[in-house]
């Protein structure tokens, strides 16, 4: 029997973030709290709400017993003026920041926060997690000093959307083990995880999922790669993943969401990647853990690597927006680029990016064929004049800031060879302790790209360069390097 079940919970609650996770977890928050409570939600995304208040109308009437009444907020500050225990679950730091630190509308601007909890489930960077527990206290005795104090907890969440909608997650409580609030903090979190972990105080939460996550994607992506190559080498995918399950390759990516289509037939990767955890958000938890590493001194090999190829997922037409396990699809066949180029009769020349996942260099055939392409019109003008150039053409700074194709107009083929540039970066382009970007074009030709290469770029990274990657093959390696020692 839990030894929480009988503490008093909140009267009422706030809940800011409808996310893919923020939502399943809320329902699981209003299904199993006390009938007679509140839930004040807001999300920036006013159709989420909406879409919240309409699925808990609907489970209420299906079920025929009265729950916990749900209102909607017009701002995080309403809700902190209205609840007792706010939890906030939003993509970014940044996110975290502007729902806490806007002013007339954010959670400090809020009449009074005294004795309120405030729990919040981002995954985001360490250092903004403290910054914004200090302002919560700093804003508290600036105002109301003589009443009791607030308390901010990061409690980031571990295992995906299915299990936010089970009520299954991993909560990693940053609290120490002696604190007077864990029984309450823990009946609340026990509404939507089963296995409460108390990590020993602030930021402490963070740790733990930052390390995790890092972890987590690694697995996924050694998981892909070795699945992919038993496969061609003749083996049953089913009988693969098996095999993994009661091995020394045995790992819950494996057992519980194989990145191969149809292996886990309930898991995201079965449905088109549809849902789930996005690849761009793998990424960014991959280089926070990559900077927290930095900041304490932590060697790690893979995971500059692993970055890079979550980070060239992300961009990939095919892969951007879905679960991140998608990095299977990513390196079993990477995109090829292929342009066509029509002349209207008065010489102007449209020329067509094509984005497709088979190599067939007939554009018409592969239309006819019916195989999937995304077009995209990239430039138009007049061909034949040799000093010509589009007036639409990025200026440098816009090239070196998007790592955008550079091409040589006039000889109507890409650049060779590799070319390297670099410069300062504006203070409205600064971030945290990288001053120089440096973007890397490799001539779109062979895929994959060399592995060396990939490697000496993400090394950039540790070394706080902010590195634009657009490649599909390069020469050779040293050369890569000759021209990155003249940057």
């Amino acid at each position: 029997m839990d030894s929480n079940a009988d503490v008093d919970i909140s009267k009422t609650f706030g809940w800011i973030g409808l996310g893919a996770m923020g939502f399943p977890m809320a329902q699981q928050l209003h299904k199993k709290i006390p009938s007679n409570r509140v839930i004040y939600v807001y999300d920036i995304d006013t159709s989420a709400v909406e879409r919240f208040i309409k699925a808990t109308t609907a489970v209420e009437q299906e079920a025929g017993d009265a729950k916990a009444k749900v209102v909607a907020a017009g701002c995080a500050k309403e809700v902190a003026e209205k609840a007792d225990c706010i939890v906030t679950i939003v993509p970014e730091g940044t996110h975290v920041k502007s729902v806490f630190l806007t002013p007339d509308i954010g959670i400090l601007a809020a009449n009074d926060i005294s004795g309120k909890i405030f729990i919040d489930c981002s995954t985001i960077d360490i250092a903004t997690s403290l910054f914004v527990a200090q302002s919560v206290q700093f804003y508290h005795q600036s105002t109301n000093p003589r009443l009791p104090a607030p308390h901010f907890f990061d409690a980031p969440v571990s295992g995906g959307t299915a299990g936010a909608s089970r009520g299954t997650l991993s909560i990693l409580l940053g609290c120490s083990p002696t604190s007077p609030r864990l029984a309450l903090l823990t009946r609340i979190l026990r509404t939507m995880g089963t296995h409460i972990h108390v990590l020993g105080g602030p930021s402490l939460g963070l740790a733990a999922k930052l390390s995790n996550n890092y972890l987590s994607g690694l697995i996924a992506l050694a998981t892909s790669e070795a699945m992919n190559l038993g496969m061609r080498l003749g083996v049953d995918a089913k009988v693969l993943q098996k095999c993994f399950s009661t091995s020394s390759g045995g790992n819950w990516v494996n057992d519980t969401v194989n990145p191969v289509p149809g292996v886990c037939p309930d898991a995201v990767t079965s449905r088109g990647y549809e849902g789930g955890f996005k690849v761009q958000l793998m990424k960014k938890d991959m280089g926070l853990a990559i900077d927290a590493a930095n900041q304490v001194g932590a060697r790690i090999v893979l995971g500059h690597v692993g970055y890079a190829a979550y980070a060239a997922a992300s961009e990939d037409l095919r892969c951007r927006d879905k679960d991140s396990r998608v990095v299977y699809r990513w390196h079993l066949q990477p995109l090829r680029i292929e342009e066509e180029e029509k002349e209207t009769e008065d010489g102007t020349v449209y020329v067509h990016r094509y984005y497709t996942d088979v190599p067939n260099p007939d554009m018409e055939q592969r239309k006819k064929k019916g195989h999937e392409t995304v077009e995209e019109c990239i430039y138009e003008g007049k061909s034949r004049n040799p000093k010509w150039r589009p007036k639409a053409r990025p200026s440098r700074e816009e090239f070196l800031r998007k790592g955008c194709i550079r091409r040589d107009y006039t000889k109507r083929r890409l650049r060779r060879p590799v070319a390297f540039e670099g410069q300062e970066l504006k203070a409205d382009q600064e971030s945290e302790g990288q001053q120089v970007l440096v973007s890397v074009i490799f001539a779109l030709e062979e895929w994959p790209a060399d592995l060396n290469v990939l490697s000496f770029a993400v090394e950039q990274i540790q070394k706080r360069v902010l590195v634009n990657l657009v490649w599909d093959g390069i020469d050779s390696i040293n050369r890569l390097k000759e021209n990155y020692r003249g940057v």
